[in-house]
């Protein structure tokens, strides 16, 4: 029994052959770098190609919301026009089987400003099919915008129940217009919200109704991704949003991956590696000389070099238990599996199979490397580094960065012109355009929704920052004047903020286990949040104490500059005095900064959250906290830079459950989570912006029920503080204080 799985990939085939792994009892870890082209698919699954044994797709069918067209595969519409057959498709989809639509009558109703759908265009396609079709084009009330939509900003305005209820209304308004047995609908009815738009629209139209099929960017495809990362912490495997950067070869196993987040490099020590990167999107093969393999440098059949007439269609050629091998048939590394389009290779491009296929080769990897013995791992060590992928610098324009850009919605509610992370892209290609372009460059709050859902892993964040930098040193006037003082009043005073701060009252020691890093915005706006923070870590038993630093740099990560090396020097100087061998910050920047910057031996740097998870439950205070806070109904922030940025989501809620209160979770949580408008420097160019952000986010929160709202950063604190209204009744707080408070 395999001992460590490493999956490369996050499509089908790699979400399939992780689970598949998983379940036959093997540790799994899958990398992905973006959401692959599953989040670009039609939505529908073709088994044309799939031979044998259909487990993998009943295991795929068991991770993601899809329906069986019966017997045999259906036909169904495509947005563009065009008829696919199909096995599987999803739930919306399954109404609008064409078979079963001949010589009925089929209202099709596009969306005023949604020029993907033509609903005459497909109206007149169904009449060719002998099924009886009008076209209508409704307004969605509720809508701010009314003309040149896309398919995520409109799928996501769907999840908005208000709006979706209204577009139902227009929709049954238009029915009462004409005699019809079914409606065709666009392939945007809803994206995180879809089953409960799928509720309001069975409610309000009381008839059979079906979304077309999809062409990228594809609503249908993302609900699919987001199903398979779900089940894919469902069955236990651990996932990390992080890009291979090498791999250490011995022999002919591979025996190290490593993987950059963009914080961190993570080493994984494998047993048997599934590669799933993909060909097209995930760039799992160059062409350039003679075509290649990107993370293992393996050869890609070529004709005339000796390769087999059968490997010539393919990606990566393998043997029967799908390891990669040369072109004389001999396997050349012994602890690799090949699944999904890097080794099917040309048979996708051609419609043939697509994630049918996928599906089928993963679930077959999967059950192959968990049962594998351990390679032979002799031989010479060498490393292999990976190749630039395909598609990495490359915008799809699927627009998914849009729809989750906290940005983009309220600065037109608040007169300000943003470009939103797809502009911005294109800024970074052009150096005049920067000249005037520093005022909108800086609305970005850094929250890294768009880089999460980008189909091709573009760190749009980053390219944020290095924005900032360039028109800091080459158009300076430009850049808002937050942003130009900030280096000088952090080598003055030590703290953003260009004050004075007064200490924090705590113990001083220099016997401490755990270390108490406060940051600037704890010690400046929430004092009693900080306080409580302190008592708590006072009552857990372990001797604490507090650091007396300065700001560690982190908010000229922002602006993409270096932290200057003599602050750096003074929070080291003073971590020593402590003695700890654990130093933890509230703030998540000032948890990264100092991670990276502190270089202590023997010291490790934590999240509060991080500390609290792992020394609570053996607190003497914990049984006090539980009697005081037993019953109390709260939802979680979760923070960016926390989240997204260093993958912590569990912490938190293993925290709140230990403390014995009922948690309630908002619509968007975790990975999904909806930025405050904090992050990035916002509310110090733009605090009207900042505010409108985090009020938008706490009536989320209040949806909830909850009594408070808890996060733990002291910057999304303030914010969303700020941004509560004081007529409403909850509360806001950090998960710390709260607890102190208990005390």
């Amino acid at each position: 029994m395999s001992g460590h799985v490493v999956v490369i990939g996050g499509g089908v085939a790699g979400c399939t052959a992780a689970v598949k792994a998983s379940r036959d009892g093997a540790r799994v870890t899958l990398v992905r770098r973006g959401v692959g082209s599953t989040a670009l698919s039609t939505g529908a699954v073709s088994l044309d190609g799939v031979e044998g044994d259909l487990a993998g797709v009943e295991l795929l069918e068991s991770m993601v919301p899809l329906k069986s067209t019966g017997a045999k595969p259906g036909r169904f519409l495509v947005s563009s026009g065009a008829v696919l057959v199909a096995a599987r498709v999803g739930s919306n989809h399954l109404a609008g089987a064409l078979d079963d639509l001949e010589g009925k009558s089929v209202l099709v109703c596009g969306v005023t400003g949604f020029p993907a759908m033509n609903a005459a265009d497909i109206a007149r396609r169904l009449g060719s099919m002998k099924v009886k079709a009008e076209a209508r084009v409704v307004q969605v009330p509720g809508l701010k915008r009314s003309f040149d939509l896309t398919a995520f900003p409109l799928a996501h305005a769907l999840d908005d129940p208000t709006i979706a209820a209204g577009l139902a209304a227009a929709v049954k308004d238009e029915v009462g217009k004409g005699s019809f047995d079914a409606v065709a609908l666009p392939p945007v009815m809803g994206l995180d919200g879809w089953q409960e738009m799928r509720g309001i629209l069975d409610g309000v139209l009381g008839m059979p109704w079906f979304e077309l099929l999809s062409v990228p960017p594809s609503v249908p495809g993302m609900r699919l991704h987001r199903s398979l990362m779900t089940s894919l912490g469902e069955n236990g495997v651990t996932v990390l949003k992080a890009d291979v950067k090498h791999a250490t070869i011995k022999g002919d196993a591979v025996v190290e991956v490593r993987a950059w987040d963009g914080e961190q490099v993570h080493v994984l020590e494998p047993d048997e590696v599934v590669l799933a990167t993909g060909r097209f999107v995930g760039g799992g093969i160059t062409l350039e000389e003679g075509g290649r393999e990107t993370l293992l440098g393996i050869d890609v059949p070529v004709a005339g070099q000796g390769w087999q007439e059968e490997h010539l269609d393919a990606g990566v050629a393998t043997d029967g238990d799908l390891r990669p091998v040369d072109a004389q048939g001999k396997v050349v590394f012994s602890n690799v599996r090949a699944a999904g389009a890097v080794r099917q290779g040309g048979a996708y491009s051609r419609g043939k199979g697509g994630m049918g296929i996928a599906a089928v080769l993963g679930h077959r990897a999967g059950m192959l490397a968990a049962a594998a013995r351990r390679s032979d791992r002799t031989g010479a060590l060498r490393t292999v580094e990976a190749l630039p992928r395909a598609g990495q610098e490359g915008c799809l324009g699927c627009e998914v960065c849009s729809s989750v850009c906290p940005v983009l919605g309220e600065s037109a509610r608040v007169g300000t012109w943003y470009p939103g992370p797809r502009g911005l892209g294109g800024l970074s290609r052009s150096g005049p355009l920067l000249e005037a372009a520093g005022d909108q460059v800086a609305l970005c709050t850094l929250c890294g929704a768009c880089s999460s859902m980008c189909p091709v892993g573009a760190s749009n964040h980053d390219t944020v920052a290095a924005l900032r930098a360039r028109i800091l040193d080459e158009y300076p006037e430009s850049a808002p004047e937050a942003h130009r003082a900030l280096p000088a009043v952090l080598a003055e005073h030590g703290n953003v903020y260009g004050t004075t701060l007064e200490p924090l009252e705590g113990p001083r020691r220099t016997d401490a286990e755990i270390a108490f890093f406060p940051g600037c915005s704890l010690s400046y706006f929430e004092r009693e949040s900080a306080a409580g923070t302190i008592k708590l870590f006072e009552a857990l038993g372990v001797p604490f104490s507090l650091v007396d630093g300065v700001c560690c740099g982190g908010p000229l990560d922002v602006l993409g500059q270096d932290v200057p090396a003599e602050a750096v020097e003074k929070n080291r100087e003073a971590v020593k005095k402590t003695g700890a061998r654990v130093v933890m910050a509230t703030c998540p920047r000032c948890a990264h900064r100092l991670s990276h910057d502190l270089d202590l031996e023997g010291v490790r740097v934590e999240h509060t959250l991080e500390t609290l998870d792992r020394i609570l439950a053996d607190s003497p205070a914990l049984e006090r906290i539980r009697e005081k806070l037993g019953g109390r109904v709260v939802t979680y922030h979760d923070p960016c830079e926390l989240g997204r940025y260093r993958g912590l989501y569990e912490n938190a809620r293993r925290v709140l459950e230990l403390a014995g209160v009922r948690l309630v979770e908002m619509a968007r949580a975790r990975d999904r989570s909806a930025c405050c408008g904090a992050g990035g420097g916002l509310r110090s160019v733009n605090p009207k912006l900042s505010r409108e952000i985090s009020r938008r986010r706490v009536a989320e929160a209040i949806d909830t029920g909850a009594d408070i709202l808890l996060t733990e950063c002291p910057s999304c604190l303030h914010n969303l503080r700020t941004g509560k209204k004081r007529k409403q009744k909850i509360e806001v707080d950090d998960v710390t204080a709260l607890l102190g408070g208990a005390l």
